[in-house]
């Protein structure tokens, strides 16, 4: 069993090499740029993690604006101030909880959260306060996966639908991504625009981070599938001759507070 101090470091080393990987880094910049932005602007971001966001937004809204990154770990926070003030961008970091923002209502221009809400306990909680402490005419925006579109190349075949139920069991809200219109659409978000793209990881150890291979390999041998090894064997040897990929759809959906 990992200790505390263990937990924050693999997530760390996760947010990085997932938020490394090029269809990643592309789907960023142009998520930025939807948000409709500009130099005094207020945003907050919701599950920043690293503050990858959040400092890409600040350089935006520039010194005349503000930038909030929120989330419930304080490990991540202390990663993410010590990036901040490396780098040069204005963010205010806060320790916060997803369903209940410390913010009043209208307070941002903008705001967004990116794979946050498959890992929460109430997602339609978490849209509506950020549709609550964004200003009438503001831009919500939300990203997630969905974790049933996760394509993994192998053979047998059986066994590879094995790891991905397994890697699919793992997340709280797998289907979020496809549930996002619905969530928007309760929270009285208007005009709302989905966008589907596709996340492609063809390194092994991004690949390796993002289905947590070690806890679902685990998962599946307990089911006494034989052959785990030798696929994954395989798997890591044709990542890393680029002849195999993983993907998965990631959705974004877009609107604005009435």
């Amino acid at each position: 069993m990992l200790t505390a101090p263990e937990i924050p470091r693999r997530f760390v080393r996760f947010l990085q090499d997932l938020n490394g990987t090029d269809s990643i880094a592309t789907g960023k910049r142009e998520r930025v740029e939807l948000l409709g932005l500009r130099a005094g602007s207020t945003a907050i971001d919701v599950g920043c993690g690293l503050g990858d966001d959040a400092r890409a937004l600040a350089r935006v809204v520039g010194r005349a604006g503000r930038v909030v990154g929120l989330d419930a770990s304080s490990a991540l926070l202390q990663r993410a101030r010590a990036l901040t003030g490396a780098e040069g961008e204005d963010v205010d970091y806060v320790l916060g909880d997803a369903h209940r923002l410390p913010f009043e209502a209208g307070m941002f221009d903008a705001a967004r959260t990116e794979r946050t809400l498959q890992h929460l306990g109430d997602p339609a909680q978490a849209v509506r306060e950020l549709a609550r402490v964004t200003r009438p005419g503001g831009v919500v925006m939300a990203t997630e996966p969905d974790w049933g579109t996760l394509a993994l190349p192998g053979e047998p075949r059986a066994l590879v639908h094995a790891l991905l139920a397994a890697a699919e069991a793992r997340i709280r809200n797998a289907w979020i991504g496809r549930e996002l219109p619905a969530l928007f659409r309760d929270a009285d978000i208007s005009e709302a625009a989905v966008t589907a793209e596709a996340v492609v990881v063809g390194e092994f150890d991004a690949v390796r981070a993002v289905l947590d291979l070690p806890a679902v390999i685990a998962e599946v041998r307990e089911r006494e599938r034989p052959g785990v090894r030798e696929l994954l064997v395989q798997l890591e040897h044709d990542c890393r001759a680029g002849r195999a990929v993983v993907a998965m759809l990631l959705f974004t959906v877009t609107g604005r507070v009435a």
